[in-house]
Formats: C-alpha cells, structure tokens, sequence
C-alpha cells in the first residue's frame, strides 16, 4: 500500500490527485476481488481500512472541486471540470528588438549584449548603427556578422546627432506597427535618446536600457521602464 494516502490533502494538487486517487481505488478493488477468488480471509482489516481511508479521501476532494470557483481557463463540461487547453499552453516568449548605438557603444560588447538580451525575451532582431569609414563604424563590420547584428552603415559625413536621429526615426517606427515588439532595449549611453523613450513608452511598448555603469545617463535611467550595465 501507499503510505502518500496518510498525507493531508494540500499536500495533492487538486486535480492531480483526483487522479492519482481514482487509479488508486482501481487497483484496491482488483485487489480485493483476487482475494476473494484466492478464498482469502474477508476481513483484512488492514486492507479495509485503507479502502475506507481512500473512499473518505476522494469524496471530500471531489466535493472541494465540485464547490472550487472556476478560474477563467477552467470549464465545467457535463459536470467534470476540465482544463481549457487553449489556456494552459505555454506562454509564447516576449518579442524584444534591439537598437545599438555603434558610436558610443564598443563591437567588444556585442556578445554581453546579445546574452542579457537573450534572457529578456525572444530578439525578433539586432541592429547597430554608425557612419562609414569612422573608427568605431569599421570595428563593428566583422562583429556584426559573428553575432547575427544587422549592421545600418550611413553614408555622407558624420554630421551631430545623425547617427541618434536615424535610430529615433527606426525606433517609433518599430513601435507604431500594428505587430510591434514587446519590449524595445536602446543599447546607448547617450542621454539624447529621452524623448524617443518617452513616445514610446507611451504608445505602450516598454523601453529597457543597456549602457556602461560608468557613462549611462542618470537621465536615461528615470525615462525607461528598466536599466541594466554591460
């Protein structure tokens, strides 16, 4: 016999043991029956007993069952309560898309990037922008490649702020689609990216920030849903 029938209740849970006590009483009553037909003394206390201590068991938590409110992925089909299969499957991975800022964020970073971010949902996809023929811009060219970052290479003179608009503009842009991302990470130090954050944030996307503990922007840090250093 199974001494887990001597354990309370909660310690199942409910639906499961529902289960697991029904086999249980099966097994019991095939039992009882090969006894019978083996002449066995009838009065195997022992077996009685835990037939009774089963039958007691099962009533009481199909009664704790019957009179449990439903939750909304639970229905009640012909009197059995059933789980809603379209409800208890597996919850899909959030969609993150990451915005690298190639001229103040080092291609030495790339593989720390890709590995926080990996934890913070599914990357629907990984984008660094520079300017060519800068230094940092060259730097970034094999590395990008290694760790699958679409590499966005402007053209015409570095000009200030080009890079950073171009990244605002993508940015909203991502946001404003109808099947937009979850979560959108700025991967910057770079305190020029606060009014972007905010539009977002308020079209209902969230903003998570990646920079250098040492030169992320306190203002940075207040503006996004959440922060975290390289």
């Amino acid at each position: 016999m199974d001494d887990n029938f001597n354990k309370p209740e909660e310690a199942f849970p409910s639906s499961k043991a529902l289960d697991y006590l029904f086999k249980r009483l099966i097994e019991l009553e095939a039992r009882v029956e090969y006894l019978e037909a083996k002449n066995a003394p009838k009065t195997d206390n022992t077996l009685s007993a835990k037939a009774d201590s089963i039958e007691k068991k099962l009533d009481m938590l199909i009664g704790l069952l019957q009179n449990a409110p439903k939750s909304a992925d639970v229905e009640d089909i012909g009197g059995q309560v059933v789980q809603n299969s379209e409800q208890t499957k597996p919850k899909a991975k959030k969609q993150v898309a990451v915005f690298i800022d190639g001229e103040n964020i080092s291609n030495k970073k790339a593989e720390t990037i890709i590995e926080k971010v990996g934890n913070r949902g599914q990357i629907k996809f990984a984008r660094v922008y520079g300017i060519q023929n800068t230094a940092s811009d060259k730097c970034w060219v094999k590395t990008s490649q290694e760790f699958g970052i679409k590499h966005i290479r402007l053209v015409g003179g570095s000009k200030k702020n080009k890079v950073d608009k171009h990244m605002f503009g993508e940015i909203l842009n991502e946001a404003k689609k109808n099947d937009h991302v979850d979560t959108i990470i700025i991967v910057t130090n770079d305190a020029d990216f606060i009014t972007t954050i905010k539009e977002v944030r308020d079209m209902g996307v969230r903003v998570e920030i990646m920079g250098l503990k040492a030169s992320l922007s306190d203002k940075l840090k207040k503006v996004c849903n959440s922060f975290m250093y390289l």
